[in-house]
């Protein structure tokens, strides 16, 4: 097609219009691949795998044809308009042009995008919409052909409107999953508010059912809920509250009855940056604002409280994380940091977070987290000495302290524990849990998982991959 001697333009969703310059250059070689992603910071501002879109950039580059980026701010509907507008201005320029539009699927229904670009066109234009990979017309038809097909089908809805299937819909959810990750700590993005696919869109809207589902299943992985298991057992994970920041208010007012000053303003800090915690004494779960990730990472904190409260009423030993000692806290906090990232890398193996070099190179820059930082640096550089050095940062720490630092070292070491060894097959899922709810009994079971994770040349090498 771009062989020919038609003209031929591409615009993508993938690139802001604001980035064009960069577009340009990189296509006339000017600036390298590396340099065009940094340029139009393409790990913060789209997220899905480069891999995915090089090959057009590839194919521009050898037919020689021009990429405009279509992307802008705004609601939907604005979007829309934008670059409705842009597409117009590209066929004015060139008037023989076939021009190839890759946007979201809910932009190119009809009634959007396409019918923006009428709008705003002031001669007709013959538009064909191809959507790819719908759910439903996936599963009519392998439920026709009895059998999920592996091999490409183009089902056409209008005459100028199809549905080109060539992959099954679960590979679509991982490539998602792998953006939804990256927008994890955005304070601004809430999949109840998003746009962006209804399917995550009804997930929301029955958070409780769906939670206990993300918890029972991550159980199950884990070995920790059998069909053997007590109905008491069963009962008690259905036990719970899941709030987000337009239930701030009930939030707030259940940290003010705490009695320990200390305790409530640390878990007012908590909320106010929008941390995922558990309310002490109270089945209350509160996560700022709803991701897939952050709700993972959420179902990972209820099963492990909901399994050590198991453990605490057969040995008859409650389980209070918030009344002890700095280091029995810090056991837990780091099980739980290290858990509930364990939980949200198995339903989201894209997941990333910071590793060595990278807490290395944080940890020179000068900021208000630098000084935890270098602790928490020097703890994984040294895990001979894990205990001892911790005792030190330790000793007189405040409860906020104790949390952070073990919330940085406890991450990583849960993203290693899964690529390691559950990736790996060199242990059971439920074998690399049990070490972290093991981190309770005694300070000598830390030390040993902190060789676990942190003791290899490879680890020293690490860094978190963008693509």
């Amino acid at each position: 097609m771009v062989d020919g001697k038609a003209q031929f333009t591409l615009g993508m969703e993938m690139v802001h219009a604001k980035h064009q310059s960069f577009i340009d250059q990189f296509l006339n070689r000017i600036i390298s691949q590396e340099e065009f992603l940094e340029s139009i910071d393409y790990h913060e501002s789209w997220r899905f795998p480069w891999g995915h879109y090089q090959k057009f950039f590839e194919m521009a580059q050898k037919h020689n044809f021009p990429i405009v980026g279509l992307n802008s701010e705004g609601t939907l509907s604005t979007r829309d308009q934008f670059a409705a507008q842009k597409i117009i201005n590209c066929l004015e320029k060139r008037q023989q042009t076939t021009m190839l539009v890759l946007f979201g699927e809910l932009h190119i229904i009809p009634s959007c995008l396409p019918d923006q670009v009428n709008k705003a066109s002031p001669v007709s234009l013959t538009q064909t919409i191809i959507h790819q990979n719908m759910d439903q017309v996936y599963w009519k038809l392998a439920a026709k052909k009895n059998t999920a097909s592996h091999t490409a089908a183009l089902v056409q809805f209008t005459k100028n409107e199809f549905c080109l299937i060539s992959s099954p819909p679960w590979i679509k959810y991982e490539s998602m999953a792998y953006w939804y990750d990256n927008l994890s700590d955005d304070p601004d993005f809430d999949l109840r508010d998003s746009h962006i696919q209804n399917g995550l869109k009804s997930f929301t809207s029955n958070i409780h059912e769906n939670f206990l589902f993300l918890c029972q299943n991550l159980g199950q992985i884990f070995g920790f809920l059998t069909e053997n298991d007590r109905s008491l057992d069963k009962e008690e994970l259905s036990d719970f509250n899941v709030y987000d920041y337009t239930n701030l208010d009930l939030v707030l007012k259940k940290i003010n009855t705490l009695k320990d000053k200390s305790l409530r303003n640390f878990y007012r800090e908590l909320v106010i940056e929008g941390r995922i915690l558990k309310l002490p004494d109270s089945n209350i779960y509160y996560v700022s604002h709803y991701s897939i990730n952050r709700l993972a990472s959420a179902a990972g904190l209820h099963i492990f409280y909901w399994h050590m409260n198991r453990l605490s009423r057969r040995s008859k030993n409650k389980f209070h994380p918030t009344k002890c000692s700095n280091q029995k806290r810090f056991n837990t906090f780091f099980a739980l940091e290290a858990f509930s990232h364990l939980c949200s890398k198995m339903l989201n193996p894209h997941r990333k977070c910071d590793l060595y070099l990278d807490l290395k190179r944080k940890a020179g820059q000068k900021s208000p987290e630098q000084r935890i930082l270098k602790k928490a640096l020097h703890l994984i550089s040294h895990p001979h000495q894990f205990n001892k050095n911790l005792a030190k940062d330790l000793n007189r720490a405040r409860p906020k302290h104790v949390y952070r630092l073990a919330q940085i070292v406890g991450r990583i070491a849960g993203e290693i524990l899964f690529e390691n060894f559950v990736v790996n097959n060199t242990e059971k899922a439920s074998s690399v849990a049990q070490h972290l709810f093991e981190l309770e009994a005694s300070p000598k079971n830390l030390e040993q998982l902190a060789l676990k994770c942190f003791n290899g040349a490879s680890f020293k090498q690490g860094q978190k991959r963008y693509f």
